[in-house]
């Protein structure tokens, strides 16, 4: 990155990852943002920081997650937020059990 396609010395923070939530209120402002904002090739840093930070929306970091295709144990305690990479069929598997065990609070 060269000074310029970034001129500011940092930036701001963001978060790096494969996934992350996004409140439905904030959404708006975000694609709004966006369409208002230059092109920025790391998508991380553009989306959650760049965009992010011109939209006023503030993130918090959530140590709970888990990348793989198995759901355990934390994962139905409710340990888990999230897991990624799993197959249609997986999915349905996982959200009838969560939904039985969970007894309506999904």
């Amino acid at each position: 990155m060269n000074r310029e396609e970034y001129k500011e010395k940092y930036y701001p923070p963001f978060i790096l990852g494969s996934a992350y939530v996004i409140a439905k209120n904030s959404i708006e402002k975000l694609i709004k943002s966006a369409y208002e904002t230059p092109f920025f090739p790391l998508e991380d840093v553009f989306t959650t920081g760049i965009v992010r930070k011109k939209a006023g929306v503030s993130f918090k970091n959530i140590e709970r997650t888990y990348f793989g295709t198995t759901a355990t144990k934390s994962f139905y305690k409710g340990k888990v937020i999230f897991l990624v990479g799993l197959t249609p069929k997986k999915r349905k598997l996982i959200w009838n059990r969560l939904k039985s065990e969970k007894k309506g609070y999904i």
